[in-house]
């Protein structure tokens, strides 16, 4: 019945459905790159990063945003995550900022790091790598490798930690989860399909 009723939605009421979006004011020329939403208040990533604190309404530019290219924005227990480039794309930096912008910290990375998927829990920055996941919990200075298989995603929810990875032994993917920070995984999952995304809510994936 509950199928039936978001097909009947679907098919039938598309005005009902797309009638609800609103066009923001301002960033209408440019890429956005990434919006993300911590507190009250909304984040976009259009080369330089800009706030609205209603609802797009207005924007103001962030007075310090760190790197050359800021290449891609997220939100991590209320704090910003800013993955940077070079003018040159030939290194990558990693910034956290607890209050919105307006003082940056870096995370240093490793010379090989390219951080596809960077995230905090708890007291813990994590990066994943073509040679693993990676934490630390003193802002880059020393990294512990909890994962030696290459990710191709990750979820987060809480402590959780969902990751999806190719087994080139048994040249199979592998779904695994980790309840304590990465410390230690167990096998969800073998396939060979492709995934295209997967998420976690509430312990369900």
């Amino acid at each position: 019945m509950k199928n039936l009723t978001v097909l009947f939605l679907i098919t039938f009421l598309p005005t009902l459905v797309f009638s609800q979006w609103t066009r923001t004011n301002g960033l209408q020329s440019g890429q956005i790159g990434g919006l993300v939403r911590i507190g009250d208040s909304i984040v976009a990533n259009a080369g330089e990063l800009y706030y609205s604190t209603d609802r797009g309404d207005h924007w103001t530019t962030l007075p310090n945003t760190p790197g050359d290219i800021s290449a891609d924005l997220r939100t991590s227990e209320g704090e910003l995550l800013l993955k940077c480039y070079t003018h040159n794309y030939k290194k990558t930096s990693l910034w956290r900022s607890p209050d919105l912008g307006h003082v940056w910290i870096e995370v240093k990375l490793l010379d090989t790091f390219s951080a596809y998927e960077f995230f905090k829990v708890g007291a813990f920055i994590y990066c994943s790598d073509n040679s693993g996941l990676y934490r630390t919990n003193n802002n880059g200075i020393t990294w512990e490798q909890i994962l030696s298989s290459p990710v191709n995603q990750i979820c987060v929810e809480g402590g959780n930690l969902s990751a999806i990875f190719y087994d080139f032994n048994n040249q199979t993917n592998r779904l695994i989860q980790s309840v304590n920070g990465g410390l230690n995984w167990i096998a969800l999952l073998s396939f060979t399909e492709n995934v295209i995304d997967f998420f976690q809510h509430e312990q369900h994936l």
